[in-house]
Order: structure tokens, then C-alpha cells, then sequence
């Protein structure tokens, strides 16, 4: 079975919530949610999580605190990225406050174009959010394909603070 659950803009992504709610978000000229509780049959009204914003990638499902975190950037990387978090399962949105600290290079990436975190759940690192990135050098234009490259942020305080890592 199809729906449409979105109209008129782009860059779509889809997690599942610690409570088993269907997230669904979209935009690049205002990022909006939508809920469904049922496994898709049914789904919200689309929650408004960033007016102007472009969709930063995929969400993180926090299976530690159970919180969504939305990435949005203000347009087209490379550009500031802010970050949302959602305490209810994706029915509302604050903006947080964060640190992002950059790589060896100096580089603070992107997220557009990647998907959603995860967080660990064994070993040394268990609880740590990871979300994978790109840099963008730049910009996106042919001429800065080959400075491109991919590489995570990573979070060990629940999102407050993340550490950009190495090309790879």
C-alpha cells in the first residue's frame, strides 16, 4: 500500500520512535513531521518542526532517553546546521542548543544527503549517538567534488556536544 504523505518540496526520511510510532519528515524550504501510530495506516497532521529549513538527513532515535533528534540546516550545505529534539515522540519540537567541534582538518560537516544515527547498544561506546556526515568543502559544485568527503559526528552526552571524526 502507498500514500503521500508530503507535497511540493524534498528530501524525505522515515525512523521508527522508542514507543513504535512511524516518523515521517520532509522539506527543504521548511522542515515538517508527521506520526503514524497504527504502522502507516493513519498519520498525523504535519507537525511543523523548522520554518525555511532544509532537511539536515536522517533523524536519530536516542534509544538511551527515547528523544528524536532532527538535524536542519538553514539552506543548502554547506550552511549552519541547528539541531531539534522531540521528548514525545516526534508531537513536538524545541530547538537545542549544541556544540559541534570539527575534525583534525578543521572541517564541520554536513548532514544533508545522509541517513538516519543510530545509537550504540554494546561495548565500550554503548549509549554513544552516531550519525554519519560529509563535507562539503566549498560547496557543491563540480569543481569541489573531489575536497568531498564522508565521515560521522558522534555524541557521548546525549547530543549536547558532537565530535566530527576523520575522512573515511
Amino acid at each position: 500500500e502507498m500514500q503521500q504523505l508530503f507535497f511540493g518540496q524534498r528530501f524525505p526520511n522515515v525512523a521508527v520512535c522508542q514507543d513504535g510510532s512511524v516518523l515521517a519528515t520532509w522539506g527543504n524550504d521548511g522542515v515538517v513531521a508527521r506520526r503514524s501510530e497504527d504502522g502507516g495506516a493513519h498519520w498525523s497532521e504535519p507537525t511543523l518542526i523548522m520554518e525555511g529549513g532544509f532537511q539536515g538527513g536522517g533523524l536519530t532515535v536516542d534509544r538511551v532517553s527515547g528523544d528524536v533528534i532532527a538535524f536542519i540546516e538553514e539552506g543548502h550545505p554547506p550552511a549552519p546546521i541547528h539541531l531539534f529534539r522531540s521528548q514525545d515522540h516526534g508531537q513536538s519540537w524545541q530547538r537545542q542548543g549544541t556544540e559541534m567541534l570539527p575534525n583534525s582538518k578543521g572541517h564541520l560537516p554536513s548532514m544533508h544527503m545522509n541517513e538516519h544515527g543510530i545509537t550504540l547498544q554494546v561495548g565500550a561506546y554503548a549509549g554513544r549517538l552516531i550519525r554519519p556526515s560529509r563535507w562539503y568543502a566549498a560547496g557543491n559544485r563540480r569543481e569541489e567534488w573531489p575536497h568531498h568527503y564522508t565521515n560521522a559526528l558522534f555524541s557521548d552526552d546525549r547530543g549536547k556536544r558532537w565530535q566530527a571524526s576523520e575522512p573515511f
